[in-house]
């Protein structure tokens, strides 16, 4: 059963709201202590049950019947970079890696047991990257997430700046979370509950958003992170520079390979842009369109409210505050969107491959 590359960047959606899960684990118990060591997050797995029509639709699987299953198993570990030309201190991060297998696709139209199945999965590499300032002061932050899965394949690349730059403690989210009779939960929104089960083993487990009747004994999201001993950083490649290329497309055909990032966003009149910031490329722009952002304060790409904001990569990453335009263009085999601030210094950019 072939799902499509029209489906993918919202089955993506998936892909990121697990990793927004599994950050629970490492923001709840950033550093596990034991009589000698602080210990820190080496792998991930378990499973997210797609129990609601909602969470269907939101990945785009509206045409299968609900109860698809996800699951996961990847590796952790911490990552610096080099070759950044413009960075005052090399970024930081944190990179996954593993595979994703979302199960028991089945038609709409089923009953039962009966009717054929479909799957999809793929190799999964998660990358987040962050320029710290000084201590705690995060000024620009990188996101590569790649799945890899033959002919649906895609890349999604971000950059985001923050001015003035983003104050990010390591014990920031602690307040979302009391003591409950199950273990540590969240205190407001979906449900959200860690709890350890050895030294060296946590267990999170979860609702997704707008789901019935889910509580601590029929959570949907079950996952396990094991813990090791902190090791040296991996030393990778720095994402490509983000340069500004000058829009000169006179096509009237609207750009729609980030469309559907753009309509998570309130735009209003069309307005005009005469450049935008992506990745450096050869390829020329096939088309474009430019909006004005109504209300930017208030606008967020994904409303997962306790998710986001407690996910390490938080939720800054989807905010539209201060934003003054939106523009999209397309090129052959990519699509590229910026979110600029009224003098227009780039907030957010966004490459979809």
């Amino acid at each position: 059963m072939d799902l499509g590359n029209q489906k993918l960047p919202m089955v993506l959606e998936l892909f990121v709201f697990l990793l927004v899960v599994v950050s629970t684990i490492s923001i709840t118990y950033n550093q596990i202590e034991t009589t000698d060591e602080k210990l820190h997050v080496s792998n991930i797995s378990g499973t997210v049950k797609l129990s609601t029509e909602e969470s269907m639709n939101a990945l785009g699987l509206g045409e299968f019947r609900v109860g698809a299953l996800a699951t996961i198993n990847v590796d952790v570990e911490k990552v610096v970079s080099n070759g950044c030309e413009t960075c005052i201190s090399n970024p930081k991060g944190t990179q996954i890696n593993g595979t994703v297998n979302i199960t028991n696709l089945k038609d709409s139209e089923s009953i039962g047991n009966i009717g054929s199945t479909g799957r999809v999965e793929g190799k999964l590499t998660i990358t987040h990257l962050s320029e710290y300032t000084k201590s705690n002061f995060i000024s620009r932050e990188w996101i590569s997430i790649d799945w890899d899965a033959g002919d649906s394949s895609i890349n999604w690349e971000l950059i985001l700046k923050h001015n003035p730059p983003k104050w990010s403690p390591e014990n920031r989210y602690s307040a979302s979370f009391v003591d409950g009779v199950f273990g540590t939960e969240s205190r407001s929104g979906p449900l959200v509950l860690v709890y350890p089960i050895t030294n060296q083993l946590m267990k999170a487990q979860g609702c997704l958003p707008a789901t019935y009747s889910c509580d601590e004994e029929t959570t949907n999201i079950n996952l396990n992170t094991s813990y090791k001993s902190p090791e040296e950083s991996v030393l990778i490649s720095h994402p490509a520079k983000w340069k500004s290329i000058v829009i000169n497309s006179t096509s009237e055909e609207p750009p729609s390979k980030t469309q559907k990032v753009g309509n998570l966003f309130e735009l209003g009149s069309e307005t005009n842009d005469t450049d935008i910031y992506c990745p450096e490329t050869n390829h020329q722009i096939i088309s474009n369109k430019s909006w004005n952002v109504l209300d930017s304060g208030n606008n967020m790409i994904a409303p997962m409210n306790i998710w986001l904001e407690i996910f390490s990569l938080n939720s800054n990453m989807i905010s539209a505050y201060n934003g003054e335009k939106w523009t999209e263009v397309d090129f052959d085999q990519s699509g590229c969107a910026n979110l600029k601030d009224k003098n227009g210094d780039l907030l957010l950019g966004i490459v979809i491959t």
